[in-house]
């Protein structure tokens, strides 16, 4: 029995050393770190306070600021990183709560830039449509140039329209401008019956 026992015991102890032996040898693995869930139109980028430099034929990730933005070499040269973005829009608010349109930008809108937001009241009980048009002023009335519609919703009868592009800027080639028409179509500009507030943001 006490030989038993030994036996036993020494096959114990080489196992446990063993085993011991085997996880030392196994290497640790390293924790895995997986990139951020975008969507359809986002990107995954990196913050690094001192931008890394990659060798040839080597990846490496989009850089970007705190915040998120892109960081973008807009010299050409490596040495100069400006913010993508990081230009403040300047919007534009219209404070007389009578108006049929209003201009958001007089020229074209910037790359990367564009009409991120627009907003209207109606001031009225008529139905009809506010409309981002793709020019400096606002048109004559009557049909509008279908390629110059660049966005437009509904506006109900005392109600608003809310159009956010913020994620995906809407670009106009010639400026920028908000028009609430009474029309029954979104590409006719009908005036003298629809007055209201316009808010905007271009760049």
């Amino acid at each position: 029995m006490t030989f038993l026992l030994r036996f036993l015991g020494a096959l114990l102890g080489a196992g446990l050393a063993a085993s011991t032996l085997l996880f030392d040898l196994i290497p640790a693995q390293a924790q895995v770190v997986l990139p951020p869930l975008v969507g359809p139109n986002g990107i995954a980028c990196a913050y690094n306070t001192v931008l890394p430099t990659l060798t040839n034929l080597n990846a490496g990730w989009v850089q970007c600021d705190s915040a998120g933005r892109l960081l973008i070499d807009t010299a050409g040269s490596g040495s100069t990183v400006t913010i993508a973005g990081a230009t403040p829009a300047t919007p534009t608010v219209s404070t007389t709560g009578a108006v049929t349109s209003l201009v958001l930008k007089a020229s074209p809108t910037s790359s990367p830039g564009g009409v991120s937001y627009f907003h209207a009241e109606n001031a009225t009980t008529t139905n009809g449509y506010c409309i981002l048009y793709n020019g400096t002023t606002a048109p004559s009335t009557g049909a509008l140039t279908a390629a110059n519609v660049l966005a437009f919703q509904l506006l109900p009868a005392s109600g608003w329209c809310d159009v956010d592009r913020s994620a995906l800027p809407i670009a106009a080639s010639t400026g920028a401008v908000v028009l609430l028409s009474s029309a029954t179509t979104p590409f006719t500009y009908t005036t003298g019956v629809i007055t209201g507030s316009i808010y905007g943001v271009a760049q």
